[in-house]
């Protein structure tokens, strides 16, 4: 099993969020914590997938 750290931002005063974590409750801390105005990290549409031909 893969572990993983989540940080925090460096002005934080906890440095460590999580320790021990899977990838899926890593991911999940750290949208947990995004701030309110948090937006797409850039703008524009999501690529297509591409098919299988």
């Amino acid at each position: 099993m893969q572990a993983c750290t989540v940080y925090a931002p460096l002005h934080a005063s906890k440095r460590v969020l999580g320790e021990s974590l899977t990838p899926h409750e890593a991911a999940a801390l750290v949208v947990a914590h995004l701030p309110d105005n948090c937006g797409p990290a850039f703008e524009g549409p999501w690529a297509s997938p591409e098919k299988p031909h």
